[in-house]
């Protein structure tokens, strides 16, 4: 018995085929190797209990009634802290666990963007990853204002190191920081067609990085970070 529980991504987004792609792989695997066991399969793609679509309870509804319980987390880690998933994981009678994908700690760890990027990523030439100026010591991108990118930032900022390289971070969201205060927004003065070449969702924020592009040339040519790899490299 297979019970599948899960919200994920469109299947006409990038991430979603591949997503979709990967769940089907993985249940067809689970009953193939455990035909007969009680087998609780949950995507954690908008999985927890801070999320409204139910899943979180639906699974806490099979609490003690599985063998096997199998938590893919492929496009994003997990959502739950751990602390919270240790609740969770007793509050289901602690079957036996299988962490599958984006988690440091299982033996079932893989790279969703590793399977992606070798089919999708930009090809570039010698001459478009060679450093043209130096100028900045680093680029630190970010697009959604998770607490810790914006506390990142601001010890960035507070301790005067922005000056030496560029920084962008997404309008402020309550959804991902619950900083009331939190005013930070950093544009490297883009639009979002500037970075929309493969994928047509924006996701709001203000900010849009494609992650299958090195995004601009112009500055990623300028970060002696760069140079600094090339030189390790070559």
């Amino acid at each position: 018995m297979l019970i599948k529980i899960g919200s994920a991504f469109p299947r006409e987004w990038l991430w979603g085929k591949y997503e979709k792609d990967i769940i089907d792989s993985v249940c067809l695997q689970i009953d193939k190797r455990w035909p007969t066991s009680r087998n609780l399969f949950i995507n954690t793609t908008w999985f927890g209990p801070t999320f409204d679509n139910g899943n979180y309870q639906r699974a806490l509804g099979y609490s003690n009634q599985i063998d096997n319980l199998f938590m893919l987390a492929s496009v994003d880690p997990m959502y739950i802290a751990p602390p919270d998933f240790k609740k969770f994981y007793t509050d289901m009678g602690c079957p036996a666990l299988y962490k599958i994908g984006n988690y440091d700690d299982s033996l079932y760890e893989f790279n969703f963007f590793s399977i992606v990027l070798s089919d999708h990523f930009c090809t570039y030439s010698e001459d478009d990853l060679l450093p043209t100026e130096i100028k900045y010591r680093f680029i630190n991108y970010n697009r959604k204002p998770r607490f810790h990118r914006v506390q990142l930032v601001k010890k960035i900022i507070s301790s005067g190191l922005d000056r030496y390289g560029i920084q962008t971070l997404g309008k402020p969201d309550i959804i991902y920081d619950h900083d009331p205060e939190n005013n930070l927004f950093l544009s490297i003065g883009e639009d979002v067609q500037d970075y929309v070449k493969h994928q047509e969702h924006t996701l709001g924020l203000h900010f849009w990085i494609d992650s299958l592009i090195l995004l601009r040339l112009d500055i990623f040519q300028l970060n002696c970070v760069l140079e600094y790899l090339l030189r390790m490299l070559f």
